[in-house]
């Protein structure tokens, strides 16, 4: 294989590798592009949070429902000013959800899930696992929070194995907790999710070290560097 021939070749698998993480920048972007587009809605005067709507459903729940209400949060997957999910641990009767559907006005939307614990249960089982200490043989626990959207107490532990998530499962029950592979604290920060009350729902997210633009320069310093091999 001559010199030239080789170049392409190489030319040709790095825009190949290239192209796989430019996948990466865009998913980024594009969530981005999802938080712009709610800063465009709040400058229209439209109330992305929904929070008149809010309030008049969660009084008429606590006057008329409150022994099943669960927590609610708000669902942006399928449109950008979102959809609130509230959430019962027994389905409530047609005549309340039609009550409260009437208590809400266009764009807002509503929607109702059944689950199996309320938001009140999960915290204590959070508070049961902070109490029980975060250091084991094998592994430790660095973080702990509250998914209100699958119902679960999210235990972030590492070393992560099957085995040291199975010793949590026995110990407080698989239906009540996820575990997840953890990190230590001073790499991670605490991002609240949007809920009924601020604060007491959390994941955890990785601190970003580079912003978009730098990576699109990433990219584009790459591309100059593969062209000077054929001036």
């Amino acid at each position: 294989m001559n010199f030239n021939l080789a170049k392409w070749v190489s030319f040709i698998m790095i825009i190949f590798l290239l192209s796989l993480l430019a996948d990466g920048v865009g998913a980024e972007v594009g969530s981005k592009g999802l938080t712009n587009e709610i800063v465009e809605l709040e400058e229209d005067g439209v109330d992305p949070n929904h929070s008149q709507a809010r309030e008049k459903v969660l009084d008429y729940i606590n006057t008329n429902v409150s022994e099943t209400f669960a927590g609610m949060y708000i669902d942006r997957e399928e449109k950008d000013l979102g959809v609130l999910v509230f959430l019962f641990t027994e389905e409530p009767s047609n005549h309340h959800k039609a009550q409260m559907k009437n208590l809400i006005e266009e764009p807002t939307e509503i929607c109702f899930k059944e689950v199996a614990y309320t938001e009140q249960e999960l915290m204590e089982r959070q508070d049961e696992v902070n109490k029980d200490g975060l250091d084991y043989e094998n592994f430790t626990i660095y973080h702990t929070g509250i998914d209100i959207i699958n119902t679960k107490v999210e235990i972030g532990i590492a070393p992560y194995s099957e085995e040291n998530a199975q010793k949590l499962y026995d110990k407080y029950g698989q239906d009540l907790i996820n575990v997840v592979e953890g990190s230590k604290a001073s790499t991670l920060e605490m991002q609240p999710l949007e809920t009924a009350e601020e604060g007491k729902v959390t994941t955890i997210k990785p601190e970003e070290s580079t912003s978009d633009d730098e990576g699109l320069n990433f990219f584009q310093k790459i591309i100059e560097a593969i062209k000077g091999w054929f001036q």
